[in-house]
């Protein structure tokens, strides 16, 4: 199986050439994109950065629920779009930012 390097220069594309890369955060693909083209910007996928996002403050969701009994049942009022919460729900995001003020900053 050709890759992509090989593949450009059969149609008479050098790696220099390539200034730009979208690839998702696999280290083979860093590695192997940093090796054919040393000169492009890799850009990572969105999903993937999102992804790794959503887990990391899913993480410290758990850390704080364990810490603060009032955060029970409020999984989602962290997770939505704060423009999409119900007043009622958008008053207890309220008090829980004042229980854990870190939390202002991933909610705004």
């Amino acid at each position: 199986m050709k890759s992509i390097q090989q593949h450009l220069e059969t149609k008479g594309a050098e790696p220099g050439q390539v200034k730009q890369i979208s690839i998702d955060l696999s280290p083979s693909f860093i590695a192997g994109a940093a090796k054919s083209f040393p000169d492009a910007q890799i850009t990572f996928d969105k999903f993937h950065v999102v992804k790794l996002l959503n887990e990391a403050m899913n993480q410290v969701r758990i850390i704080e629920r364990k810490e603060h009994n009032e955060l029970k049942g409020h999984k989602y009022t962290f997770l939505k779009n704060r423009k999409n919460l119900t007043k009622t729900k958008e008053q207890a995001l309220d008090e829980m930012i004042k229980c854990t003020p870190h939390w202002a900053k991933l909610t705004a």
